[in-house]
């Protein structure tokens, strides 16, 4: 027998919008948690930052989404990872997470190769007289190659924050193949496919989440974000040098540097999203 649910199709929000409440229509199936965005509802809304994301709930459970098929997002979210926020209060702030996935940012190897920028600010130091320019290594960040590998390492663990019985404001860790984690109930998968798409896929007891006696309403803030990268850099201000030509970057040096830089920036750029979303009761 097919059970009715509610779906709701979201469109990101910022946190400095106005709140606008999305309402639930019906489906009767609920996809699969096999990593297989397709399987979803196509109204599923597309962000201006190329982030797909869709919920849908029955009696019991809470099922998210979130897909992208953009290169540079997939890149980001390898590096620094993501955190998907659920608020019961309705509110846009970070009380109650998942995180998936860990990223790659802060393993000490790539924290090694961080800290040489510490020390550098400013913008490029010579002529001119606009600060200074740190020396890039070309290879601070790590290649598609490493990057999947250690996504495909990180693809079986999890990580909960605020959850019931975890509630101390630390993320949990947990491998969802041991007893521990299979006892909470949550079922999660993930497919990536290189400079194609990212999916993620969890269902959520509804009995895990926190419950606010505070708002009478029945609204809830959900929202995604990336990982802080948790680094202390300080990249020099890359602006004036941006609308040099092309012969005078050549000349001082600085070009491959300037790139390097605007790289680091975009990648470590956050993605922050929330939306009001209405009816997510039991």
């Amino acid at each position: 027998m097919k059970k009715i649910i509610l779906i709701i199709g979201i469109a990101f929000l910022s946190s400095s919008c106005s709140k606008k409440l999305y309402n639930v229509e019906k489906v009767e199936v609920i996809p699969l948690i096999d990593g297989d965005q397709t399987e979803w509802p196509a109204n599923t809304i597309r962000s201006n930052n190329n982030i797909n994301y869709a919920i849908q709930q029955d009696e019991d459970n809470l099922y998210l989404m979130v897909s992208s098929f953009d290169e540079q997002v997939m890149k980001k979210i390898m590096l620094l990872g993501m955190t998907y926020w659920i608020n019961t209060d309705g509110k846009h702030s970070k009380d109650q997470g998942i995180s998936f996935p860990e990223g790659i940012i802060n393993s000490d190897a790539i924290k090694q190769k961080f800290a040489s920028l510490k020390s550098n600010g400013g913008g490029f130091r010579g002529r001119g007289g606009m600060g200074s320019m740190p020396n890039i290594d070309k290879n601070i960040l790590p290649d598609q190659s490493k990057l999947l590998e250690n996504f495909k390492g990180q693809s079986e663990n999890i990580g909960l924050i605020n959850f019931s019985s975890y509630d101390d404001g630390q993320i949990i860790n947990f491998n969802r193949n041991t007893l521990d984690f299979k006892s909470l109930g949550i079922v999660f998968d993930t497919k990536l496919i290189p400079g194609q798409s990212f999916t993620f896929e969890i269902a959520i007891p509804k009995r895990l989440l926190k419950k606010s006696t505070k708002v009478k309403k029945d609204t809830w803030g959900i929202g995604i974000a990336t990982n802080d990268p948790n680094l202390e850099l300080n990249l020099p201000d890359s602006s004036r040098l941006d609308k040099m030509p092309a012969r005078f970057k050549n000349k001082l040096g600085v070009s491959g540097k300037l790139e390097k830089i605007n790289e680091l920036k975009a990648l470590l750029k956050p993605i922050q999203f929330w939306v009001d979303v209405s009816a997510l009761k039991k």
